[in-house]
């Protein structure tokens, strides 16, 4: 409902589907005047002549509106029905719905204008063929004119009732999201001292639920960013403001990686410290059986986990002290901003300035900073050489604070400026500042932020949008330093065959790709639904009109789905709401009917009760497939009941009747169109959304190694100019494009379960947990791609030097990778001898050991030497390490295990 009230998107989005729609609206009109060509004239007046003979024996005294009635009636039972007319309509509605559907599958977004097109395509298709070439019925006014009064009451309704500017949305959606990460930040290493085991996993499962919420709420605002600072809006920030303010939300959203980081690492310390291998406490027969053993992972046995807790959280409590206050501060802040009565007072006086909330918090934040950066200058100074003993969380977390604590700095410092200025009503052209300034605006240290907002984590959220198939957003092939060495004739040779394999591609993505295979099968099902209209000879094309069968071909059109899940779950929520919606017409009709045909007033106090109770279920339900069939569903049965009155003045040519016959008639007729749409889901071969899932974490999975791969040659040759660094950009913000697309395929995993499963076993729990391991390792990725650019010469010798970056590690963990895509891309079974990333030499009893090993064998630690970035360098590329094995083991016990060699 948030989204009807917004002025410029809604008008905007009405723009774009009136385009759609009078698209679909000429194709129609293409095809009527194709199909009046084509009809036989001279049939057409002998039929007329053989009807008019037929109403005058029957009466001869009709008056020419009863004449007109009686012949309207007969061709509604299809009497002028033609073969080339009815092939032409067949063909046009194929066409028409194959390209509807193949653009609702690449564009999810236009749903509802795809909905709306395919109705009118239905509507020409089924009675187009009944007329004859003389008979002028304009079909448009069928569906455009209400269609119109649709447009004119919601536009009117979006500018006039309580209206709400984009900026306005957006603000709340920050509020929103500063809400929940101040509970984030309520997972403190403190906290997590104090818990014991189960409730730690009890935590981190609240603490990832509540980020899921933080990116969904970002989805939201997404959405309608691009409409900022192009409309008028009134209140203290400007629309250019306000994308300033998302940006800076989005930043401190993105720096909850390295809490992530943090507290899955402790997660998992704390179960391999208890011999656990899953999060259920089983271990798996894979797992015991395998060389790549969770059980031996380099997290366990950390018997001073507690006391490391402890002394994290000792040296930042007054930091984290200062975030939160800071973060309250900051949602304050945005709560004032999204005040409507706040707005609306500002037109007549000036709302007071709150500034003294803000100026406490940016003050306590810059002490605890400073205290921080002075604390680990002395600590430095003190402690050379270095402590023996290595902290990869100690690492993490004051990463974490450091990255955190500067976004939240200059969030605090813009919002105490805006803080300071009237309300106003901003105009469009008094938004459009340069780009400079908000180049300015983000003028923090660039050092510790250049690489941490491409990380994006998350979890099984359900998100705004539907995912596309086949194709991840914002991820391309790129092959660094390859140049071609073919010769001109070569190149002639490979371009003529690459016409031929474009030809063939072309083709077979036209008959097996996903997107095109959808919308082949909901076009053949509008056709085999729309062909009773279009036989005579055994009376099918009377009982189509007469029983309403456009309903059913309308309910299976629009209930095709792209996956076979999708079908299943749209057929049962279709069925529910049909059942709702009927029900509570029924009880709508005969409250106000009573005994009688109907009672205008009756209906409107029914109407008047109705829209109370459902207007907020319409609002808060989050599943608009049932609400949208009970509202169409129990629309019908009132309206048609109502219209069929026998007092109408304008009496409906055979109407379903009234109250009971309209429900039994709409509820047999959606469940025949639904049915139909679920069997031609299944036959000839259904699209199972589980095999979507498995090839998009093969593909997945396989560009998280080639972005490890890059990270590893950046470590070895940094960027040397600004190309290269905007290459190195452009592939790290790949990993937030694999992150939305992982996202997005929690839906999948859902309605995967409603899918059949005869020949293939499923198994939800291990795509799950690829599925976080993946989410894991984004975080990680990004982390190591941050730290490795950053590093000095001498730290960087003595990075590539150490043991986890050696040749033989990295190669095992990018062939894990490599070979869990393959398994997944081809469900064959996976080697049961996998190579290992673990140190060959020896075995650390937890991580911390590990790299405390490394940093006493670096080569340099003299003057430049980042004792930190070396830390975390090496800890996250042992963790990116046994991430592979737990992905390795997680294929193993998908696909099976044979005793081939790597």
């Amino acid at each position: 409902m948030k989204l009807l009230s917004l002025v410029l998107v809604y008008l905007t989005q009405t723009f774009m589907g009136g385009i759609v729609v009078c698209a679909v609206w000429g194709w129609s009109v293409l095809a009527m005047k194709l199909a009046l060509l084509s009809r036989d004239a001279a049939k057409d007046q002998a039929t007329y002549a053989t009807v008019n003979q037929t109403i005058f024996k029957e009466n001869p005294d009709m008056q020419p509106a009863q004449i007109e009635g009686r012949f309207l009636e007969q061709v509604f039972t299809g009497i002028f029905l033609q073969a080339g007319s009815s092939a032409i309509y067949a063909v046009f509605l194929f066409i028409g719905i194959y390209l509807v559907f193949l653009i609702r599958a690449f564009v999810p977004r236009l749903f509802f204008i795809m909905v709306f097109g395919s109705i009118l395509l239905c509507i020409y298709a089924t009675l187009g063929p009944l007329l004859p070439i003389w008979y002028a019925v304009e079909l448009g006014q069928i569906f455009m004119i209400p269609y119109g009064y649709y447009l004119a009451i919601t536009i009117a309704c979006s500018i006039f009732i309580v209206p709400q500017s984009v900026s306005h949305a957006i603000t709340e959606k920050l509020h929103a999201q500063t809400t929940l990460i101040k509970e984030a930040l309520q997972l403190s290493p403190e906290r997590l001292r104090n818990m014991d085991d189960n409730q730690v996993a009890a935590a981190i499962a609240e603490w990832d639920d509540t980020r899921n919420q933080i990116i969904q709420q970002a989805d939201l605002a997404t959405l309608q960013t691009g409409f900022l600072a192009r409309e008028i809006s009134m209140q203290k920030a400007s629309g250019k403001d306000v994308q300033r303010l998302v940006e800076m939300v989005k930043m401190m959203r993105f720096c909850l990686s390295g809490q992530s980081i943090f507290i899955r690492h402790v997660h998992r310390r704390i179960k391999a410290a208890a011999g656990s291998t899953r999060s259920d406490g089983e271990k798996t027969p894979v797992a015991q059986a395998s060389q790549t053993s969770v059980e031996s992972l380099p997290y366990a046995s950390a018997p001073a986990l507690k006391d490391l807790l402890a002394s994290v959280a000792a040296s930042s409590d007054r930091q984290i002290r200062a975030l939160q206050r800071g973060v309250e501060a900051f949602t304050n802040f945005l709560d004032r901003e999204t005040g409507m009565s706040h707005t609306f007072s500002g037109i007549f006086k000036q709302p007071p300035i709150a500034t003294e909330e803000m100026e406490a918090a940016l003050s306590e934040l810059k002490q605890a900073i400073a205290d921080a950066a002075a604390s680990q200058g002395e600590k430095s100074k003190a402690d050379k050489p270095y402590p023996s003993r290595a902290s990869y969380l100690h690492e993490v977390w004051q990463l974490f604070l450091c990255t955190f604590s500067s976004e939240l700095e200059t969030a605090l410092e813009f919002a105490l400026e805006i803080e300071k200025r009237p309300v106003k009503l901003w105009f469009p052209g008094r938004q459009n500042g340069s780009a400079e300034d908000v180049k300015k605006a983000h003028a923090v240290p660039q050092a510790m932020r250049r690489r941490i907002e491409m990380a994006l984590g998350g979890d099984a959220v359900l998100p705004f949008e539907e995912d596309i198939p086949e194709r991840i957003e914002g991820v391309e092939s790129l092959e660094l330093g390859k140049e071609s060495t073919m010769s001109d004739r070569e190149r002639r040779r490979s371009a003529a065959l690459s016409i031929i394999q474009r030809v063939y591609r072309a083709v077979d993505w036209f008959f097996s790709s996903v997107e095109s295979t959808f919308s082949l099968k909901v076009g053949i099902l509008a056709i085999c639904l729309a062909v009773p209209a279009w036989i005579y000879d055994n009376g099918s094309a009377e009982f189509y009109y007469r029983e309403k069968g456009l309903w059913a071909l309308i309910s299976g059109v629009t209930a095709k789905g792209l996956f076979s899940g999708e079908t299943t779950f749209g057929f049962v929520q279709r069925l529910l709401g049909v059942i709702i919606g009927g029900v509570v017409a029924l009880a709508m009709w005969y409250i106000s009917a009573g005994s009688g045909h109907g009672n205008a007033y009756g209906l409107a106090a029914v109407f008047a009760v109705s829209l109370a109770l459902f207007i907020p279920w319409r609002i808060w339900n989050p599943n608009f497939l049932t609400h949208i069939t009970a509202t169409t569903s129990g629309a019908l049965i009132i309206g048609y009941s109502w219209y069929d009155r026998p007092d109408s003045p304008v009496p409906e040519i055979w109407g379903p009747g009234q109250g009971w016959e309209v429900f039994w008639r709409r509820e047999l007729l959606v469940l025949v169109g639904i049915t139909a749409a679920w069997i031609i889901d299944l036959f000839p071969r259904p699209k199972p959304g589980r095999d979507h899932v498995r090839r998009v974490y093969s593909r997945t999975i396989s560009e998280l190694g080639n972005i490890g791969a890059l990270v590893i040659k950046v470590l070895h040759n940094p960027p040397k100019n600004a190309t290269e660094v905007s290459l190195y950009e452009q592939r790290w913000s790949e990993l937030r494009a694999i992150s939305s697309k992982l996202r997005l395929t929690s839906v999948r995993l859902l309605l995967a379960k409603l899918e059949p499963d005869i020949n293939k076993k499923w198994n939800p729990e291990r795509y799950a947990m690829l599925q976080r391991l993946q989410y894991d390792t984004i975080d990680l990725l990004s982390i190591l791609a941050f730290v490795c650019e950053g590093l000095d010469p001498s730290t960087r010798t003595s990075a590539i030097a150490s043991g986890a970056f050696s040749s033989t590690r990295v190669a095992a963990t990018l062939n894990l990778m490599s070979i869990v895509s393959s398994g997944l891309a081809t469900e064959r079974p996976l080697p049961a001898i996998l190579p290992s990333p673990r140190n060959p030499s020896r075995e650390y009893p937890d991580l911390d050991s590990e790299v405390t090993d490394a940093l006493s064998k670096a080569s340099d630690t003299s003057s430049g030497f980042d004792r930190t970035a070396f830390i975390l360098a090496e800890g996250t590329w042992v963790e990116l390490g046994s991430i592979a094995e737990q992905m390795a083991v997680e294929a193993q016990a998908l696909f099976g295990t044979n005793m081939s060699w790597t």
